[in-house]
């Protein structure tokens, strides 16, 4: 099993980072909390109430959205038409209302600036500009609950920032979010509070102002650095 005995308690307006080695669960648990993996045991509760998530969809419609670098664009689309892929807005005959999804797609582009490449095929893109895309695709649908699974892992340093920026306003804004990563200066320079993972199991949570990197190390491998 992926998970032996992780759990995790998030509150609104908190950004949790979970940090772990290769193969600790951190991505696994991320995809139960949105539904896209269903667990063999153990439960999801937002605001006390237990979900029963069977899939990515009954995630999003409890407000839980992941964005992954395991990207969930489509090529052959451009990047506005996958900014608001998973929430197309339609007009009253049924077909997709171009204008809207020009605005909003806009809306968040500009705060990337990237506007000037909205209809470009996202084929054409390189890789950190796609995971710039891959979360403005989760901002578009509005998240409660956002979790970010290493989608700043192939991003330039100015890319993080921005993405930091976004992350301080969703903080304001009362959203719940999740970044799943391994670089330990986002952790210290994003997070409030860092969950790890070792084995599949949480072995540690804390204030990130609370731990050194040195004691991250140490709790992470198991070994007294």
């Amino acid at each position: 099993n992926a998970l032996k005995d992780a759990s995790i308690s998030v509150n609104d307006g908190e950004v949790r980072c979970l940090f772990g080695g290769n193969g600790s669960g951190k991505s696994t648990l991320g995809k139960i909390i949105c539904g896209a993996v269903h667990p063999d045991g153990g439960e999801v509760f937002i605001n006390d109430e237990k979900l029963h998530l069977t899939s990515p969809f009954d995630g999003k419609a409890r407000g839980i959205v992941l964005a992954s670098q395991e990207l969930s664009l489509l090529n052959y689309l451009t990047v506005e038409e996958n900014i608001i892929l998973a929430s197309l807005p339609m007009d009253k005959f049924g077909f997709v209302d171009r204008k809207e999804l020009e605005k909003r797609a806009g809306e968040i582009l500009t705060e990337f600036h990237l506007q000037d490449i909205a209809r470009t095929k996202v084929a054409n893109l390189p890789p950190n500009i796609k995971y710039l895309v891959e979360f403005g695709k989760a901002l578009a649908q509005n998240p409660k609950v956002i979790i970010l699974d290493e989608v700043t892992s192939a991003m330039y340093r100015a890319d993080v920032e921005l993405v930091r920026k976004k992350i301080e306003k969703l903080k304001e804004d009362g959203v719940c979010v999740i970044l799943i990563t391994h670089r330990i200066d986002e952790l210290f320079s994003i997070g409030d509070t860092v969950t790890i993972l070792r084995n599949g199991e949480t072995v540690y949570t804390c204030d990130v102002k609370d731990i050194t990197e040195p004691q991250l190390i140490e709790l992470m491998t198991g070994k007294i650095v």
